[in-house]
């Protein structure tokens, strides 16, 4: 990634760009903190569990946040959702003002309101997250004002930053900083999301201009194609001709975690048991690399041609997701086959097959992932984008809960969970006619 890439962005997506980091940084800052957290503040480790099903409830109800971002808007949600962030992280903050302290742990006052407060702010930002990711979608193709070609470069520059300023950078910052001082944390949650949310302001203020225009050039020369569109749904790509995709979009959506969630954990935890935990750690490591790996593949492979207003350039690019994806299935089926090679392998040999499957594995998923959420913003937007999104993020959940109890059910014999997540994989050939491709 490079800044004339950035550079070669309209003003109003360098501020979702900007905009973006701030909000990414500061939850993988938070979310970093929460098991450090609560160890500080010696919760009970049933929270960790608590969490982690009141979260899954909360990815169910994706629809309904999405019909939120229907009725107020983009803009207004985004905004309106990271401004509300800011106020409930702001709130243990000053119940940690005013506590009384503790003198064997300052970062921890003697207060049950206080402890409990931070789960309750987690599962707060849980709900919020929803809507954010919803709205931004909705926004960016607002943002992108039309442009096919700006959308996916966009998408290829998130792609790089989400792992940099998630995986290694935000949340190990988090940790480390809640060990000596959660206030920190807290302060850091506020001060990103009341910035994120100024920058939707600016950037609704290019965005305003341009969209007068927009409509005031469609409404001076009318024709009997246009006269009857919004604007920025005009564009060939969004139009409703694509609606059977919709199915192929949330098979995708459901696939894509299902696949890692009846195989990865599960997988790690017999290797691990057969080979020492040590293991367990390195394996960690190649899916994290994968992942950054993966960004960076995607970015320069969605960018790699000049941006031009060219019709027939702008066409080429955004159809090259289909090739994306399809090697992701590639280099995620090869994952899986050296995790298969490894258990008839010899033990000098075994590590280097399991190291390589996983850093594939994860690489893949990654080249899957953000051609799928690409291509749902070139096909819908506006309101239809929101409701579709909803539906996508129920589908996940549902491929992330179904995929871990049969990763559970088979979890005796992991042997054969790399053959099933084979088997699932298989079923992205259904998903792939969906997404855009090369003529």
């Amino acid at each position: 990634m490079s800044f004339t890439r950035i550079h070669s962005l309209t003003p109003a997506l360098r501020w979702a760009l900007l905009g973006f980091s701030l909000s990414t940084l500061g939850n993988s800052v938070y979310e970093g903190s929460v098991l450090p957290s609560i160890l500080v503040t010696s919760l009970p480790v049933w929270v960790v569990a608590f969490r982690k099903t009141f979260m899954t409830v909360v990815d169910f109800m994706a629809p309904l946040a999405a019909w939120v971002v229907e009725k107020v808007g983009g803009f207004r949600a985004l905004a309106g959702a990271e401004t509300l962030e800011g106020f409930l992280s702001l709130i243990p903050l000053l119940l940690w003002y005013f506590a009384p302290s503790s003198p064997s742990s300052p970062n921890s006052p003697d207060s049950p309101y206080w402890k409990w407060s931070l789960l309750a702010l987690s599962c707060a930002l849980g709900i919020t997250g929803h809507v954010i990711d919803i709205a931004s979608e909705v926004f960016e193709v607002e943002a992108a004002q039309g442009s096919e070609t700006l959308l996916i470069q966009y998408s290829g520059i998130i792609a790089v930053l989400s792992s940099v300023l998630g995986s290694l950078l935000g949340s190990p910052l988090g940790a480390s900083i809640a060990s000596w001082s959660i206030p920190t944390v807290l302060g850091i949650s506020v001060l990103s999301s009341w910035a994120a949310a100024s920058t939707r302001l600016a950037m609704q203020r290019v965005i305003a201009p341009v969209t007068r225009e927009m409509r005031s050039c469609s409404s001076s020369e009318p024709t009997p194609d246009e006269s009857s569109d919004p604007p920025l749904d005009s564009a060939p790509a969004r139009s409703t001709s694509h609606v059977p995709h919709r199915a192929r979009l949330l098979l995708g959506s459901f696939l894509l975690a299902f696949i890692p969630a009846c195989s990865l954990p599960y997988i790690l935890l017999g290797i691990g048991a057969a080979r020492g935990s040590e293991i367990i750690a390195v394996l960690t490591l190649c899916v994290g690399a994968g992942d950054v790996l993966g960004s960076v593949l995607y970015a320069r492979s969605a960018t790699s041609t000049r941006a031009t207003c060219d019709s027939d350039r702008r066409v080429q690019r955004s159809l090259s997701m289909r090739t994306l994806a399809s090697t992701g299935v590639v280099c995620s089926g090869a994952g899986f086959l050296c995790m298969i090679l490894a258990l008839f392998s010899a033990p000098y040999v075994l590590e280097s097959l399991l190291c390589a499957g996983f850093l594939l594995v994860s690489l893949g998923l990654v080249l899957i992932t953000h051609p799928v959420i690409v291509t749902r913003q070139l096909l819908f937007s506006g309101s239809t984008l929101a409701r579709f999104s909803g539906f996508a993020r129920f589908a996940f959940a549902l491929g992330a809960a179904s995929g871990s109890w049969l990763g559970w059910i088979l979890s005796s014999s992991w042997g054969s969970v790399p053959f099933l997540a084979i088997i699932a994989l298989s079923a992205f050939l259904l998903v792939l006619p969906a997404l855009p491709h090369r003529s």
